[in-house]
Formats: structure tokens, sequence, C-alpha cells
């Protein structure tokens, strides 16, 4: 069974909170705001484990891999440490916008908005499909894991 599947598994159960699951010493945590038998709302998305992680080939495949999103992201800022995509500029609506995180061992994905006033960016969850975190969830273990898409 693949991580995206037993989360999802997990998921439809009605769960809130972190929600996590392993499996071959990858671990996906999910921040679940709510869930449901159809999909989550979620406010963020980890997933922890696999080997020797490249950082920049892993956030060119992830900006190829992950175009299935509402927005399409792009690389802003990637080091040998850390890569940051974001939705491109031409696509944030309400200063809302997904960032993934790629750093050795590790990606992140979250949506946040940012407040003008206050200078600063929230965290706000966002609703997705139980096929959409599945997906979502075995592309990014894949490409942390460094396999070859299916």
């Amino acid at each position: 069974m693949s991580l995206g599947k037993a989360l999802v598994d997990e998921l439809r159960n009605g769960t809130a909170g972190p929600v996590e699951v392993q499996d071959e010493g990858v671990v996906v945590t999910a921040d679940v705001v709510g869930s449901g038998p159809y999909g989550a709302e979620l406010r963020g998305l980890r997933i922890e484990g696999g080997g020797a992680l490249d950082v920049q080939d892993a956030s060119e495949a992830l900006v190829d891999r992950v175009n299935y999103l509402p927005e399409r992201l792009e690389a802003l800022e990637v080091e040998a440490q850390r890569g940051i995509l974001r939705t491109a500029r031409d696509q944030v609506k309400d200063r809302e916008y997904y960032e993934l995180e790629v750093a050795e061992g590790r990606v992140d994905l979250g949506r946040f908005r940012y407040d003008a006033e206050a200078g600063a960016r929230s965290r706000v969850p966002e609703n997705f499909g139980h096929r959409m975190i599945e997906r979502l969830v075995d592309d990014l273990a894949e490409v942390l894991q460094g396999d070859e898409p299916e």
C-alpha cells in the first residue's frame, strides 16, 4: 500500500489534528483541520525520510511533477541545502500561495496568506480531495527518496 493510500485511509475516519503514517523509514505527517469520506482540510503536509537528497534535482523534479495543484509552482530559491518553491507570481490571488520547502531528508507543503499591514504571513488551511492527497503524498515521497515516476 502506498503512503498516500495509507494516509487517506486514516483521513476517511473523520479525524483532526496531526495524523502520521509511515513505511520503510519514510514518515508522512498531515496537520488536519478536519476530514471526511471524500476529502480533508489540511494546514500542512510533511514527508521525512529517504536517503541522500540532491536539493537542486529534487526541486526541479517537483516543479515538473507536482503540476496538478490549482496553482503552478516555480522555484523561488534553490541552494545546496534548501529549496523553496512557490505559486507562480502571476497566479497568486488574494495574497495566498502554496509553498513547498525541500531540504535534506524532508519536504513540507503549506498554503500561506500574506498580510501586508502586519508585514507577516500565516499558514491557512486548504481543502483537498482524497485522490489529490494520495497523489501528492506519493509524488512527494518518491522525489524525496529519489525514485523515478511510475
